[in-house]
């Protein structure tokens, strides 16, 4: 979703020139923007997944663990933007991430592109072991959820006025206060899921929350709502394991898979590809009239060039750093290291 709505900014979408085959076209691309907060809900469920299974030194042990996920492959990946990009003064504010309070000023000294996200992930990942024990008290998370979309809300709306925050680089819309709400939808979704809560979805119902959704993409509801709806399909699907491997084609979904190991390389790297990329893409579809014919044609080769990159970085970089923090966790939590 991500990809997709970058892919068809560089090949015109938003320019009050372009041209669309349907009405809708473009709502419906701009919807890819809300992967990320899909990205946020399934974040907290596989991190509540995960942390539920590590009872022995959980909290040591998941710092560690996070730290060698993210921090490695984050520091190659600032490095090489700011060499490439000739931003080697920003290193220090990316390096221990002082950007994401920075950004609102004129001079955002982000290097890396769409790194807005990791910000509020480690905002979260930071807090995720205290605000774990909530999942046992549904009632509280329930309200917690309510007051944290409220926070959004309220931040949106008076963050400029009451506070004087600048927007500048849309600092407000991507502040962690703005986006916390979806990490604990995953929590609530974790919740239910765990406890076997009563409720059950159907195709039916499915089908009708689907194609509402739909209805708020075209008519440009506001995100929470649409949110809610994804969460609510993502929780449909997690509450029935059984009937799930059969909705999406074995081989399709072992590409998605594979596309979902990489996603921390091709996310970090995607836009600079896509930047380093544009004068190409555009070069073999600026004949062709309309965006959906330009990205059905743009699409597969981006694809498979972010597949191929996020491969290598995985193996090259991010497996490596994984293991290390492995090995540095048995060595601490294993007697005399074995």
């Amino acid at each position: 979703m991500v990809v997709s709505i970058h892919l068809s900014q560089i090949l015109g979408n938003g320019n009050p020139t372009s041209q669309y085959l349907s009405p809708y076209s473009k709502d419906v691309l701009d919807f890819g923007s809300r992967g990320v907060q899909v990205f946020f809900v399934l974040s907290a469920i596989a991190l509540c997944r995960s942390y539920s299974k590590k009872v022995s030194k959980r909290k040591t042990s998941y710092f560690i663990r996070r730290f060698f996920r993210i921090y490695p492959v984050w520091f190659i990946a600032v490095i090489i933007h700011a060499i490439l990009e000739d931003k080697v003064q920003n290193i220090p504010q990316n390096l221990t991430f002082a950007f994401g309070w920075l950004r609102q000023y004129s001079n955002n000294p982000e290097i890396v592109g769409g790194s807005w996200t990791l910000f509020v992930e480690l905002i979260f990942y930071l807090a995720f072991p205290f605000v774990y024990p909530l999942v046992r008290h549904r009632k509280l998370l329930v309200i917690l959820t309510g007051v944290m979309v409220l926070t959004r809300i309220l931040w949106l709306e008076f963050a400029e006025e009451i506070f004087a925050v600048e927007d500048t680089n849309s600092f407000i819309g991507l502040f962690p206060l703005s986006n916390l709400y979806c990490f604990l939808l995953g929590l609530l979704i974790h919740s239910l899921v765990e406890d076997k809560f009563l409720f059950r979805s159907s195709t039916t119902i499915n089908i009708f929350i689907f194609i509402l959704l739909l209805a708020t993409i075209v008519t440009n509801q506001n995100p929470i709502f649409q949110v809610l709806l994804l969460s609510f399909l993502i929780y449909s699907y997690l509450s029935e394991p059984s009937q799930a491997p059969g909705i999406i084609p074995s081989k399709i979904r072992s590409l998605i898979e594979s596309f979902g190991k990489y996603a921390f390389t091709i996310y970090l790297y995607h836009l600079l590809v896509l930047a380093k990329a544009s004068k190409f893409l555009n070069g073999i579809t600026q004949d062709l009239p309309y965006i959906e014919i330009r990205l059905f044609i743009a699409t597969p080769i981006t694809f498979i060039s972010i597949y191929l990159i996020g491969k290598f970085g995985y193996y090259t970089v991010e497996e490596t750093s994984i293991g290390a923090g492995k090995r540095l966790m048995k060595y601490f939590f294993t007697p005399n290291g074995k």
